[in-house]
């Protein structure tokens, strides 16, 4: 019977002395019981059993790991042979990984110990038989691509053979300048170095036809790189992302945000056409301001009101508009242009009038099946039960009228009397007194 796993009943001997349980084995030899019970369901007995440490036979067969043999070796360093990396770190004090790196990276003979400075980046090369003292020199004498250059450099090529590559990778479509906010750029360098946007990445965008403005856009058509520069009287305001034209003249400010950067310069462009024709700032910068040609509406007509001229009044530009019935006013463009401003008003009491009217008539002569009450069957008219009466009640607007009948011939009569008084009177309610 099997109570726990330490007081499993066993019967070993082990130095003279027999046990019956592994905890009685765990408490002489100063063992935990779990580690007695795992070696003997492995099959250790007696004196294996509590000993130690259990010596095992070693593994046979076992291949030694291979030594790592460093690739580029041997070499010849400044007349010395080298067949080992660590050899080599420990004559000129530097780094294996580097040493490795250097190699990796093409360098040869005594490149590999020279100082840093005289890196790949950094060292002349000979392209066609011309000496240039770094890649970046190359590429920019050239006109070919930095970093397309300086991979084909790391891949092997040298001279002319890199000087064809170069040729074959490069596209047919050329730089041919760019006027970004004014002024005029001739190499995409010099975009890259102003906005601080990488230079492959300008090249993509030109070649995927972006043009002046577009190459410093993002994919929303969007200014967001910092440190970019603006026009005057332009920022970009991070917290709201927008653009805020701000500008100052004769001690007055206007001050207008938008989203869109092409919507920030139609502003600024108006407010300086503006000021060339009134000499002062605007007052209303709108987004229909901004769409409306003034020499193009002068002499339409819009409904009953014809433009004959622009006046400034309040400090807003107002259009001079005649009416059909005779009458002179000023209205605000956008209300005029768009449609919302039809006529002087003599329109609106005329059609509120025919409206009325047509109601009227409508509410005379509609042919629509009456609710009936659910006691009688008769609109307006219900029968109380606890009054033992026929009640007539009928309402317009706050007006009420209310009367009881013993029958319901009696309501009947009474309701078409009501009715053909609404007729001739309009709509209008009567009293009690006017129905006798």
């Amino acid at each position: 019977m099997v109570k726990c796993m330490g007081k499993r009943e066993i019967r070993e001997e082990i130095n003279g002395k027999v046990y019956k349980t592994f905890s009685e084995i765990a408490r002489d030899y100063s063992m935990y019981p779990s580690t007695v019970i795992i070696r003997y369901d492995r099959g250790l007995r007696g004196a294996e059993l509590v000993a130690k440490r259990v010596i095992r036979n070693p593994k046979k067969n076992i291949k030694k790991p291979k030594k790592h043999i460093d690739k580029g070796f041997p070499l010849k360093i400044e007349g010395v042979v080298y067949n080992k990396v660590s050899d080599l770190a420990d004559k000129y004090g530097i780094n294996q990984a580097t040493l490795r790196n250097g190699i990796a990276a093409g360098f040869t003979g005594d490149e590999i110990v020279k100082p840093v400075t005289k890196s790949i980046r950094g060292r002349s090369i000979s392209i066609n038989g011309i000496d240039y003292p770094s890649l970046s020199a190359a590429a920019k004498e050239l006109g070919f691509d930095r970093m397309k250059l300086r991979r084909l450099y790391y891949s092997g090529y040298r001279d002319d053979e890199l000087l064809t590559k170069m040729k074959c990778e490069r596209k047919m479509q050329r730089f041919t300048g760019a006027v970004i906010f004014g002024t005029e750029y001739t190499r995409i360098r010099d975009i890259a170095l102003k906005f601080n946007i990488p230079e492959t990445t300008l090249r993509g965008r030109y070649q995927n036809g972006a043009r002046d403005e577009q190459l410093i856009c993002n994919k929303k058509g969007e200014f967001t790189l910092p440190g970019r520069k603006l026009p005057a009287f332009i920022r970009f305001k991070e917290a709201q992302g927008e653009y805020i034209f701000q500008r100052t003249y004769k001690n007055e400010t206007v001050t207008k945000g938008r989203k869109r950067f092409e919507d920030i310069m139609a502003i600024s462009r108006l407010v300086d056409d503006y000021i060339k024709i009134f000499d002062r700032l605007p007052r209303d910068l709108g987004n229909d301001t901004i769409k409306i040609d003034y020499n193009t509406i002068l002499g339409k007509q819009f409904g009953e009101l014809f433009v004959k001229g622009i006046v400034l009044q309040d400090n807003k530009r107002k259009l001079w508009c005649v009416c059909s019935c005779g009458k002179e006013k000023y209205y605000l463009p956008p209300g005029v242009v768009e449609g919302k401003i039809k006529s002087c008003g003599h329109l609106e009491g005329l059609m509120l009038t025919q409206k009325n009217e047509e109601l009227k008539e409508i509410q005379r002569n509609r042919d629509v099946a009456l609710a009936s009450n659910t006691t009688t069957g008769k609109k307006n008219i219900s029968y109380n039960n606890s009054k033992k009466a026929f009640e007539f009640k009928i309402t317009r607007g706050e007006t009420s009228l209310f009367q009881r009948f013993k029958t319901l011939d009696q309501a009947l009569e009474y309701k078409q009397k009501v009715l053909n008084y609404i007729k001739k009177h309009d709509g209008k309610l009567p009293s009690k007194e006017d129905i006798k």
